[in-house]
């Protein structure tokens, strides 16, 4: 009985230490990164993405009086700048976003040789007889049928591309796959898809992975009817 409690002062006395050595951490100042003196539009789902040199945070943009579904779905940037481990001041600074696509639901991510790509949704599935309402509804839940890409290095946008088509994909706020970064300096994202039938849709895992400068893309059997 005695060897029981010494070994437990021991280990009470143990986490006491642990708990002691860990300091005090600090909230640096509420910093605004949009000093605009015309506000017109509102930021939507912010995202935020890192390297080892600079980080980004990707948002929808959103007019302030629009409050019922977005009906546009164009792209805003900031950048922000790496300095270590030490607690200073980050300046940001507000890219100009690319032009062409709506983007539905951007993610970004940084690879290794400091590269931002940003993935998300379009071409929205339309039924045969679909009406706008419809349609708008598709886009709000997340259904699309292409996964598009663009990338953004030494202050310069590449031109958006689709990197994958399903029958239907879903990429909304909270389905899809927040993209991970590779060892070999790549990444990889997925998201459910389904793949229509005469009379089901069957799951499938769409997968892309980015290598080599290039895109691989498979779609992976769920053997479940959807």
């Amino acid at each position: 009985m005695r060897t029981i409690v010494i070994l437990a002062s021991l280990c009470f006395s143990t986490v006491l230490r642990a708990q002691a050595a860990c300091g005090f951490l600090h909230w640096a100042p509420p910093l605004t990164i949009n000093e605009s003196a015309n506000i017109k539009e509102r930021t939507s789902a912010p995202r935020i993405a890192a390297g080892t040199r600079d980080g980004f945070v990707i948002a929808n943009e959103r007019p302030l009086s629009d409050s019922g579904r977005p009906t546009t779905f164009s792209l805003a940037m900031w950048r922000f700048a790496m300095r270590g481990t030490k607690l200073v001041p980050t300046t940001f600074a507000q890219g100009k976003p690319p032009n062409g696509n709506s983007f539905h639901w951007p993610e970004p991510v940084v690879t290794a040789d400091g590269t931002l790509h940003v993935m998300w949704g379009d071409d929205p599935v339309v039924e045969p007889g679909v009406d706008s309402h419809q349609l708008q509804l598709n886009v709000w839940r997340g259904n699309f049928t292409g996964l598009w890409h663009i990338s953004y290095q030494h202050g310069k946008w590449s031109k958006p591309e689709k990197i994958a088509q399903a029958d239907e994909l879903v990429w909304n706020s909270t389905s899809h796959a927040i993209p991970v970064t590779t060892a070999d300096g790549g990444f990889v994202v997925a998201a459910p898809a389904l793949a229509r039938s005469s009379n089901a849709y069957s799951g499938r895992l769409l997968v892309a992975r980015w290598r080599h400068e290039r895109w691989a893309v498979s779609m992976v059997p769920i053997h479940q009817v959807m």
